[in-house]
């Protein structure tokens, strides 16, 4: 009689684990495709979430908030009370209770609103933005003493953020966003659908700025921004006016060199996916998801030529906006 086998042999052993390392390589970008499309569609729900909530304010109050407010004086305060939009809608999005512990009297940065403004809420935040540690230090631009700088505030960041201009370089205007400032020395209310002249299926209302409290550019790792000089750099770190959703949300956005970097800011040649501090910035390959001014959401390339997305921005250009 033969001899029965009992197990593989070392050759068929390796063929089989060669066989299950191709079949993994081919599975897995598909498996990251998937994940990165059910990303996507999380972060383009928020964006529509976050866009009704402003919808319903609208409805209450006629206008949509303004893009950050700047009450003076603060009760008790030195400095100027400074409150984002997003802390407006919270009402609109089943965050009451949050609402309730923010004082907006002494504003995002003092000490009475650290609970509330380090609260993470789930839905300002995009599931393929790579941060993990998103506390930011704070700084209220409309306080000469940088009390909260001082003392260490900090506050968690949004991944969302409205638009205030847009400037393409330095030579022209400001260009009309959705989501003006509203201060004791410049007041612009809140804006009204009617005010967006070129149609709210025409107009962005907000955007992705994904990534804080870390730096990126051109899809590069995150990094600390610590550009001496510039202003968001005290002592060496990082700091924040821009960026936590309880600050300062009505945004300018800018063009930068071919090559991203904030400090090419409104050289030309890049305006989507540059950088997450002066552009929209998302991590979804090729898009930036974007919400429209009527409820709509949508992924746009981060390809289109720069006169469509300067029409997509502005709400009172007068121009077709083109395919996008």
């Amino acid at each position: 009689m033969g001899r029965h086998r009992l197990g593989f042999t070392l050759i068929e052993l390796l063929v089989v684990i060669a066989i299950i390392a191709i079949l993994v390589g081919l599975l897995l970008p598909a498996v990251q495709k998937v994940r990165e499309a059910a990303a996507r569609t999380k972060c383009l729900n928020n964006l529509k979430q976050i866009t009704l909530a402003a919808h319903m304010h609208h409805d209450g109050q006629g206008r949509l908030p303004p893009g950050f407010e700047v009450k003076s004086p603060a009760s008790g305060y030195s400095g100027k009370a400074v409150n984002g939009f997003l802390t407006k809608l919270l009402p609109y999005l089943e965050q009451v209770n949050l609402e309730r512990g923010y004082n907006y009297d002494y504003g995002f940065d003092h000490a009475v609103n650290q609970v509330a403004v380090n609260t993470t809420v789930p839905l300002f935040l995009c599931p393929s933005s790579p941060t993990s540690d998103r506390k930011c230090r704070l700084l209220n631009y409309n306080d000469p003493a940088y009390t909260a700088l001082a003392a260490g505030h900090t506050g968690h960041p949004t991944d969302y953020t409205g638009i205030r201009a847009y400037r393409p370089n330095y030579s022209v205007p400001n260009r009309n966003g959705v989501f003006p400032q509203s201060t004791t020395t410049a007041s612009q209310p809140g804006r009204r659908f009617l005010d967006i002249q070129d149609g709210t299926s025409n107009t962005v209302m907000l955007i992705e700025k994904a990534g804080w409290p870390l730096y990126y550019q051109k899809g590069q790792p995150g990094r600390p921004l610590n550009i001496p000089g510039w202003p968001f750099v005290v002592d060496g770190q990082q700091v924040f006016w821009y960026g936590p959703w309880s600050g300062y949300m009505g945004d300018f956005v800018l063009t930068t060199g071919p090559d991203g970097s904030i400090e090419t800011e409104t050289a030309g040649g890049c305006w989507l996916n540059c950088n997450n501090k002066t552009t929209p910035y998302g991590f979804h390959p090729g898009v930036v998801c974007v919400s429209l001014a009527d409820g709509s959401i949508r992924a746009i390339r981060d390809s289109i030529p720069e006169p469509v997305y300067s029409n997509l921005i502005q709400i009172d250009d007068g121009n077709p906006v083109g395919d996008f």
